[in-house]
C-alpha cells in the first residue's frame, strides 16, 4: 500500500503540471483581419508579412495574407503589441500600429 502511495504522488505532480500548462497555450489570443484600400475594397492578389511585436518581451510573432488580403497570426500571449505590414509592391506603403491589445482566449478582428 506504501508502495502505491509512491507511485501516485510523483503521477498526480505532472498531470497537475500538465493540466496547468495546457491551460496557458488554451488562453492565448489572435488576431485577424482584411487589408483594405482607400476605397474599401480587399487589397487582393498580394502574399503580404504581418508582423506583431510584444511590448513587453520584445517577441516577434508573424504570419502572411493569403491571395485573398486575410490575415491570422494566432498563439499570442495576452499584452500590447506594435503591428507591422511590410508591403512588397510600390502600389502601397506598408503600414504600422502601435498599442494593439490582445487578450487570452479571445481573437481580435483588425482590418486595416
Amino acid at each position: 500500500m506504501k508502495l502505491l502511495r509512491i507511485l501516485y504522488f510523483p503521477c498526480f505532480i505532472v498531470l497537475s503540471v500538465s493540466v496547468f500548462y495546457s491551460g496557458q497555450v488554451l488562453a492565448q489570443g489572435s488576431i485577424t483581419g482584411s487589408l483594405i484600400d482607400p476605397n474599401g475594397e480587399n487589397i487582393t492578389g498580394l502574399n503580404q508579412s504581418v508582423t506583431l511585436v510584444n511590448t513587453e518581451t520584445g517577441q516577434e510573432y508573424s504570419g502572411q495574407t493569403d491571395l485573398s488580403g486575410n490575415y491570422t497570426v494566432s498563439g499570442l500571449p495576452a499584452g500590447t503589441y506594435d503591428l507591422s505590414f511590410l508591403f512588397r509592391t510600390a502600389m502601397y506603403r506598408s503600414y504600422s500600429e502601435e498599442g494593439v491589445v490582445i487578450e487570452d482566449g479571445s481573437t481580435l478582428e483588425h482590418d486595416l
